[in-house]
């Protein structure tokens, strides 16, 4: 019945070939034809640990409602290792393995939130597959397959190191048993070269302990596969031993982790974590470790790979436990890479990048955040970034470097936000780069400005949310917002700089890019929120001139939606006065008492009472302001709006 399942064009493809077989081996031929490697890798880029073999019930799923909060009282505790402190993989992660385990009483409301982060964040259309769907119909692939357990034995109990035979075989049991192992060995070839089995190895990460043993099934059955005599004699299986290498390590670094798993469990003197069953489920690796062994088990399968040697050498160097696989809680073969020793700097800046790129990838949940931090990764990528602004040929590193920080703060929750914004300085830093650099020699492109105001917008973002729990809990620390201002300037400078603004800024014609437009109304916004309720009082005069201000309102009067945000967040901020800006501040009090005119009923009363206020103050600065005729027009049309706005003693203001 497994194979009723099918997807796509080979749903309706194969029904044809399904009556003409009678087989169980020719009717999963459609899984192999419909498995794409392309779409293996996307799953791994950003792997759903919340998916599940049953994702209705998630009683069976180790995380709940309150995990950061159990994870705080933790901390408390003393059972986890503090980020700035040296690593010990046993102890830490034993105690991260029994405070999971501990947390078994899920409720429906609880696992919305978890599957959250699952939520696709990439660009274009979220092409992932479901590990719960997917790898029982690889398990069952390989079932329809295996040899029976006669054959099997007969396997175990050969030479493993017989490859070409001059014997003639002439039992016709023997000549079965050779084709139905030479059949399951070319199947389990044909599941790798499709990133069946990288998947398999990814999904060890899986919240689920059921899709877990799905998990090791599929990896056991396929090492059996490695190991038989006759794939030995596979002459164009090249990378055979090399696969063979990598699972032999995995299933080693398995049997230790649950060895001490189960350590850990009987060592609790009768403390119900769960119940004793749980102290046999098959570890749960963190997805930076997982999705690391399934991108190296893609690298080793195709030996033309840049990464090939690297990958091979890594596994080559494990020698404790018989080559066990021991970085189960750590970020292997990452410091190596990114601090690539290599003399080729075209090398060096390969191994960097794919560091980089699995460490984004694998960067799934606050528990991949923990080890992350634990090995000061974050202070490290963030050091670097300045030397890769000095060096134009390293522009994809930078560009990563970039997304991992984006990453790192949208999938690493509260612990995440903490961590990066409070101990190290994160908003500082980010306002810091352009600070007392030009922008267009900083970011040359325009795709390298927007995924940099993205990244302004995560952090200022993280900083809310987080903002708003410490509220809940009565934090003082909390309601300020000290970043607010610079972070602004910043944003206007990246927006402005390079299109010409001191010679063609009042040229509302100059086209942006529409992906410019959208990142900085994004990052303003997001700062004007997380400024809201801050007890930070700001100078009379910012950082942002009027003229600047001007510019940028300016270039959003073809968008609606967006000019609101704009003109909300930039009557909001100090701005800087000069004695000459009489023209700007004329623009401006036109542009945003015309807009609120126009559409006063699509514009939130905040925005009315904010543009109102910034109005008044320009005409108190610029006192020309108030012999023009439109200006003073709008003033007094505007006070049926400050009235539904609830901002007539605002409008009052404007009397003599």
């Amino acid at each position: 019945m497994m194979n009723d399942f099918r997807w796509g064009p080979l749903a309706s493809n194969n029904t044809q070939k399904m009556t003409q077989f009678n087989s169980s081996e020719e009717s999963w031929e459609w899984l192999l034809d419909a498995l794409e490697i392309e779409r293996i890798k996307s799953t791994l880029s950003q792997f759903p640990v919340t998916d599940a073999l049953e994702p209705i019930d998630f009683n069976g799923i180790e995380c709940v409602k309150g995990f950061d909060v159990e994870m705080k009282k933790v901390d408390q505790a003393g059972s986890t290792i503090n980020s700035d402190e040296e690593i010990d993989d046993d102890s830490s992660m034993s105690e991260a393995e029994s405070s999971a385990a501990a947390l078994t009483e899920i409720h429906a409301s609880s696992s919305s939130l978890d599957v959250v982060n699952d939520l696709w964040r990439g660009s274009g259309d979220d092409l992932r597959y479901s590990p719960g769907y997917i790898l029982p119909l690889i398990l069952a692939t390989l079932e329809a397959y295996l040899p029976c357990d006669d054959t099997m034995d007969n396997i175990e109990h050969a030479k493993p190191h017989v490859e070409n035979s001059d014997e003639e075989t002439t039992n016709d049991n023997e000549v079965l048993i050779i084709a139905q192992c030479r059949a399951f060995g070319g199947i389990c070839r044909r599941l790798c070269d499709r990133g069946g089995i990288a998947l398999s190895i990814a999904s060890l990460s899986s919240r689920c302990p059921s899709l877990r043993k799905v998990a090791v099934s599929i990896c056991g059955l396929f090492l059996k596969a490695l190991q038989m005599q006759e794939s030995h004699g596979i002459k164009s299986w090249r990378e055979r031993p090399q696969l063979e290498m990598i699972m032999s390590s995995l299933q080693r670094g398995l049997a230790v982790r649950r060895a001490l798993q189960i350590q850990k469990y009987d060592a609790q003197e009768g403390i119900n974590f769960g119940g004793s069953h749980r102290k046999h489920n098959i570890p749960m690796l963190p997805a930076v470790s997982a999705v690391f062994l399934a991108k190296a088990l893609l690298v080793l399968s195709r030996p033309a790979d840049e990464m090939y040697c690297q990958m091979n050498r890594y596994f080559l160097r494990l020698n404790d436990y018989h080559g066990a696989f021991q970085d189960c809680f750590g970020l292997p073969s990452f410091l190596s890479l990114y601090c690539s020793s290599s003399d080729d700097l075209s090398r060096c800046r390969t191994e960097r990048n794919w560091a980089l790129l699995t460490l984004k990838d694998g960067a799934a949940d606050e528990f991949c955040y923990r080890i992350i931090s634990q090995h000061h990764v974050p202070e490290l990528i963030m050091s670097s970034f300045d030397s890769l602004i000095d060096h134009p040929e390293s522009k994809s590193e930078l560009y990563l470097t970039i997304d991992v920080i984006e990453t790192l703060l949208q999938s690493g929750g509260a612990h995440a936000s903490d961590h990066l914004i409070k101990r190290q300085g994160l908003l500082s830093w980010l306002h810091g780069i352009v600070s007392w650099r030009s922008v267009s020699s900083t970011f040359p492109y325009v795709a390298l400005r927007c995924r940099f105001l993205k990244l302004i917008t995560a952090a200022v973002d993280s900083y809310r949310y987080n903002k708003k729990a410490r509220v809940d809990e009565d934090n003082v620390d909390a309601l300020t917002f000290y970043e607010k201002v610079p972070l602004a300037n910043v944003v206007i400078q990246i927006f402005l700089d390079g299109a010409g603004t001191n010679q063609n800024n009042d040229d509302a014609s100059l086209e942006f890019p529409s992906k410019l437009l959208g990142s900085t109304c994004n990052a303003l916004w997001a700062i004007h929120l997380a400024g809201k309720g801050s007890e930070v009082t700001f100078p009379s005069e910012g950082l942002t001139t009027l003229h600047y201000a001007t510019s940028v309102l300016k270039r959003y009067l073809c968008n609606t939606e967006m000019f609101v945000k704009v003109l909300a967040s930039l009557c909001d901020l100090p701005l800087g006065a000069i004695d000459d800006d009489d023209h700007c501040a004329k623009q401006f009090c036109e542009l945003a008492l015309g807009f609120i005119l126009e559409m006063s009923t699509q514009i939130p009363p905040d925005t009315i009472v904010l543009s109102l206020k910034r109005v008044n103050e320009l005409v108190k600065i610029y006192p020309s302001l108030g012999d023009e005729t439109k200006i003073m027009t709008q003033v007094v049309a505007s006070r049926h709006v400050a009235v539904m706005a609830g901002g007539i003693d605002v409008w009052d203001e404007f009397l003599p």
